[in-house]
């Protein structure tokens, strides 16, 4: 090979090189690592919009869902309720696959298999989770899907 072809190699795998560390970059960087640390001003790029409904339900006591969970004075959490009871609004600039655990970290509630809030299984107690009337063991890592009904409940066995 001569001196010429050498340097055109030389210059195209350093073009390429170059351009594949772009392009990654720019698809990192497309998309937020953490969506739920968003913080949504407005309603006007929202490309995903669904309403889950929540009730928790511990020793057969309905629990308040508190309006305002993921609103703050620097915006909208990504799911957030506002002053009807039990709606989840899911609200997201881009497509993604939201959980229901990912309501309780915004929230700053425990939930996961073992308990709902302080009130955990037992030799006396059990924790269901119910979707859609069905019982569903996938407790934090239900999908969020827009209309479905979740009921969580804690109770006395038997």
């Amino acid at each position: 090979m001569n001196v010429k072809s050498d340097s055109f190699i030389k210059y195209l795998v350093g073009y390429l090189v170059g351009l594949t560390v772009l392009l990654f970059l720019m698809g990192c960087s497309s998309q937020p690592q953490d969506p739920l640390s968003i913080n949504l001003r407005d309603h006007k790029q929202i490309v995903q919009h669904i309403h889950p409904t929540l009730q928790i339900e511990i020793n057969d006591q309905i629990q308040l869902i508190p309006a305002d969970i993921g609103i703050t004075e620097q915006g909208l959490r990504v799911i957030h309720t506002h002053d009807e009871p039990g709606i989840l609004h899911v609200e997201s600039p881009f497509p993604y696959q939201f959980y229901l655990k990912d309501f309780f970290t915004i929230w700053g509630k425990r939930f996961d298999s073992q308990c709902i809030f302080d009130s955990c299984i037992d030799n006396d107690h059990e924790l269901k989770v119910y979707l859609d009337g069905q019982e569903d063991t996938r407790f934090g890592d239900i999908p969020l899907q827009d209309d479905q009904q979740i009921r969580i409940v804690y109770q006395k066995k038997g």
